[in-house]
């Protein structure tokens, strides 16, 4: 079976943020229409019967996105429901209660800007952390992107990745989220809480998805690497995805996905004793039952399909 991941899909060539790096709305509905003529798309209780009697035939398609934008209610929900289809939709917790942006948001919004002012903010990372060494502990710059496998990574240029990785998991929280707050001061304009409301969906917004067919799992509580995380840390972060998908509309099925697709034994462990049936990692492969284990289903991404 394949699984797709998506992300960003919004109308965003002439928009407020025409630089964001997701899928032009026109090119998902000719994915969409590829998809239904080519394959055999299904929805969450299918797959998990097909996967249940060891179907592992790639005319089969799930659909899934990430991080509970706005864009999942007010775009991509309103195409599969005329197109009588399904998708599974993984959302932060702590985003619907309004505790803040993704730092990971906020790093796309700052990438939202001119392609070349990477650069200067890869500038600034490195003077920070010169400047602020002795006070937060750091090692130098070059240890840091030293440590950033640009191979694992296929569709961003050399210097987003180093700026994406540093920001999101090589510099220790702190400095990150003073970093990223300072970014946002010196070249952006809106504020978080506009930011925040435009940004994302809505807890209404998310049940009613789920009284149309669709299915919503779990995404952290926070959005971080699981990997990176002590096992007390981890448990902290599914048990509070766990309860906010336990608040919403009643599902089937408990599913996650790991943020940034981190994880190890210890996820796997925790979320087998919550009672997740599925969880879903970015490793870029088709999915077999046979070799594939349910809490590390592989996803292709987007852009593995065709566009216009």
């Amino acid at each position: 079976m394949i699984v797709i991941m998506y992300h960003y899909v919004r109308p965003i060539s002439g928009s407020k943020y025409p630089n964001i790096k997701g899928l032009e709305l026109s090119e998902f509905k000719h994915q969409i229409s590829y998809l239904k003529k080519n394959k055999k798309i299904i929805g969450l209780d299918e797959f998990s019967y097909l996967s249940s009697k060891g179907e592992t035939g790639n005319e089969y398609v799930l659909l899934t996105f990430d991080d509970g934008y706005a864009d999942i209610y007010d775009h991509v929900f309103p195409v599969l429901d005329k197109e009588k289809i399904s998708g599974v939709f993984f959302v932060p917790a702590n985003i619907i209660d309004k505790k803040g942006l993704l730092d990971v948001n906020l790093i796309h919004y700052l990438l939202s800007q001119k392609d070349e002012i990477v650069e200067q903010y890869i500038a600034y990372i490195k003077t920070w952390i010169r400047k602020n060494k002795d006070l937060y502990k750091l090692e130098s710059f070059e240890n840091y992107t030293d440590k950033i496998d640009l191979t694992r990574y296929r569709y961003d240029r050399a210097e987003i990745i180093i700026f994406k990785r540093l920001l999101q998991n090589e510099l220790p929280i702190e400095a990150r989220s003073l970093i990223i707050d300072e970014l946002i001061e010196k070249y952006m304009s809106t504020d978080k809480t506009t930011l925040h409301d435009e940004w994302y969906a809505n807890e209404d917004q998310l049940n009613c998805m789920i009284r149309n067919g669709m299915s919503v799992g779990g995404h952290g509580k926070t959005h971080q690497w699981l990997n990176n995380m002590s096992e007390a840390l981890q448990l902290d972060e599914i048990k509070g995805s766990k309860s906010f998908l336990e608040r919403l509309e009643p599902q089937n099925l408990l599913t996650f996905a790991y943020p940034y697709g981190g994880y190890n034994e210890t996820s796997i462990k925790i979320l087998t004793r919550l009672n997740f049936k599925f969880s879903f990692t970015t490793k870029p492969f088709h999915y077999d039952n046979t070799v594939n284990q349910n809490m590390e289903i592989p996803r292709l991404d987007a852009n593995d399909f065709p566009k216009k």
